[in-house]
């Protein structure tokens, strides 16, 4: 389900798309010509989202706006800017994003 929330004064719209063995967190500006960023979370973590449970049990709805906001606030700590290049990034366990290096 697609949601809207604000992060560091900027509004952005976010969602998440189960894969057959990840879970997809997308967002992006709601405001400018939009550059999405991606997230890639193995569907098999049993991670800070709920331990009890794996992303693809929730049925991709773990991702919390709290949660999407952490994942927003990484990005842009990892340098995404939301007026610029779409960015990847991939998620541990805890939920930490790493950016994912770029595919030519």
């Amino acid at each position: 389900m697609p949601g809207l929330l604000s992060v560091q004064g900027e509004n952005y719209r976010w969602k998440t798309e189960p894969d057959s063995s990840e879970v997809l967190f997308k967002a992006q500006s709601s405001e400018q010509p939009p550059r999405k960023m991606l997230v890639h979370i193995s569907s098999h973590l049993q991670s800070k989202f709920d331990a009890s449970k794996t992303l693809k049990e929730q049925n991709q709805h773990a991702i919390t706006p709290v949660i999407a906001s952490d994942l927003i606030t990484q990005a842009i700590k990892q340098g995404w800017r939301s007026r610029e290049t779409p960015m990847e990034f991939d998620a541990n366990d805890k939920g930490v994003i790493t950016k994912r290096p770029n595919h030519h």
